[in-house]
């Protein structure tokens, strides 16, 4: 009887381990096909937004692209735009704001780098100086080209007032930029206001870009 016994355990150990090892390689399989299903439906990646003004939701660009977009005249107001630059710089990072001189490496094609930039950005920043105005006419100014994209790209833009200029002047600008001056914008002063009123500015920008 005993020796029947231990023939009878000697005999299911194996079989029980075969069937253990395959309800476990079934468990596996099962497994990885619901992970591939739910990362094909997209179910496990977030969607990435920030809260929007209104209705329409504003998407969160990637951490290693641009956010912030400078748009000015390098002769206008050039210690303030350098001021600006580097105050969203030490908040956001180098690589989240685009200011060409900084932004395009020597060596670049200057028009496909700042393309690829006005596709990325999540902000518009123009700065409007007392030569802002300047060949804003001519259809080639790289300005306008840039407000033109922003316009049509429908992102937020921020009008800076600095110097002696406090609101747009509509009389000088054309026709296809109008929709420009219909932005809030802020008057940036210098010191001992520029942190204060650049604070408010990036009080905006996150709304945008967090």
């Amino acid at each position: 009887m005993i020796a029947t016994l231990a023939l009878i355990a000697v005999t299911a150990i194996p079989v029980a381990l075969v069937l253990l090892y395959a309800i476990q390689s079934i468990a596996r399989a099962l497994k990885s096909t619901h992970t591939s299903a739910l990362k094909n439906s997209g179910s496990l990646v977030p969607e990435r937004v920030v809260p929007s003004l209104g209705s329409k939701k504003i998407p969160l660009v990637n951490q290693n692209e641009f956010s912030v977009f400078i748009a000015y005249r390098r002769k206008n107001v050039p210690h303030l735009t350098g001021r600006i630059y580097d105050k969203l710089v030490s908040q956001y990072g180098s690589e989240r704001v685009f200011k060409d001189l900084e932004s395009i490496p020597l060596g670049v094609n200057f028009d496909t780098r700042l393309q690829e930039a006005l596709e990325k950005v999540s902000v518009f920043i123009t700065i409007v100086g007392d030569n802002w105005y300047d060949n804003i006419n001519i259809s080639t100014d790289y300005l306008r080209k840039e407000i033109e994209h922003a316009l049509q790209r429908q992102i937020p833009i921020i009008p800076i007032f600095a110097g002696k200029e406090t609101s747009f002047d509509r009389t000088r600008i054309p026709n296809e930029l109008k929709a420009v001056a219909l932005h809030q914008g802020i008057h940036v002063r210098s010191d001992p206001d520029f942190h204060i009123d650049m604070d408010r500015v990036i009080q905006a920008i996150d709304l945008y870009t967090r």
